[in-house]
């Protein structure tokens, strides 16, 4: 039987703490001496510390994302109250006098990008500053447009670096893994040298049992979320000696019955293209080379 080393980081990390027990109870009765306990823990640890550091980044490149909505938020409604006010001196209708405004696509709608807005902002500071007479204290001066703007510009600011810091970490975390990967490969190299492909003890290690030919046990925890619009995340556990799995989908409405939809080398999906609304249900075979194991459970799930 085939012994994948996991790709999904959670999967890695649990085999990877599986493999480090069965080398504390048998490196020495076995002789490994290049792969031990003490290297599988460094790289282990390792990688999760570089996966907490880019989860930590995640959080606060969302936290901001917070802030960047209130500050671009404050700032619509900051444009729709000078606009109102100003209509009052340069009328309700577009024309050319708006244009020192910063309403320079001959409309006054409130611009649909947040570029265009904090552009306007800018443009409605300078604006009020030139033309103090036009100031309404408490609710349209061109400090009020300085502090709304900068508030914006601050908090994108903020967002762009935090993407820019969160695939910095995912890019050191991803290595982190990679290395971990390796080290579970070599272990294997290095275990084929003490154990037949019968060895029980393989699954002391995390392995499969190289011989062995039963077929895989039902897969677990199977769960179904929506994620992006027309996305379905499908989630389940392990199963033992799964090489691979078999996700299964129905759409109400469409599918007499289940039909396959794809292959899984990971205990996670993401199926997309279902139009939002739906309801579809899911089910996941284990599958390795003595054959495929029962369907989980049905989990059904309303498409976003």
């Amino acid at each position: 039987m085939k012994n994948p080393i996991p790709q999904a980081f959670d999967d890695l990390s649990s085999f990877a703490e599986k493999s480090a027990a069965g080398l504390h109870s048998l490196q020495t009765a076995l002789g490994i001496m290049h792969n031990t306990e003490t290297v599988v823990r460094a790289d282990l640890l390792s990688a999760l510390t570089a996966n907490n550091a880019y989860q930590a980044t995640k959080s606060a490149r969302l936290a901001a994302t917070d802030v960047q909505t209130i500050a671009d938020t404050n700032g619509t409604a900051f444009i729709t109250t000078a606009r109102d006010v100003l209509k009052k001196t340069l009328g309700s209708r577009y024309s050319q006098a708006w244009d020192e405004v910063g309403f320079t696509g001959r409309s006054l709608a409130v611009p649909g990008t947040q570029d265009q807005r904090t552009a306007l902002l800018k443009s409605l500071e300078l604006y009020l500053a030139a033309h103090p007479a036009l100031e309404v204290p408490g609710l349209m001066t061109h400090q009020q447009a300085l502090a709304v703007h900068d508030a914006l510009a601050a908090a994108v600011s903020a967002v762009n670096a935090g993407w820019s810091d969160q695939r910095d970490k995912k890019d050191a975390r991803d290595a982190a893994a990679g290395a971990l990967q390796e080290r579970l490969r070599k272990l294997y190299r290095e275990l084929q040298q003490f154990l037949d492909d019968h060895d029980p003890r393989w699954l002391e290690f995390g392995f499969n049992v190289p011989a062995d030919s039963a077929m895989p046990d039902v897969p677990e925890n199977l769960a179904v979320s929506p994620a992006a619009t027309g996305h379905l995340l499908a989630t389940w556990s392990a199963a033992p000696r799964a090489v691979r799995y078999h996700v299964f989908k129905q759409v109400q409405g469409v599918d007499q019955d289940f039909v396959f939809a794809l292959t899984a080398n990971d205990t996670s999906v993401d199926m997309n293209t279902f139009t939002p609304g739906v309801h579809v249900k899911v089910r996941v075979t284990a599958v390795n080379d003595a054959g495929e194991s029962q369907p989980t459970d049905a989990i059904e799930q309303v498409v976003a």
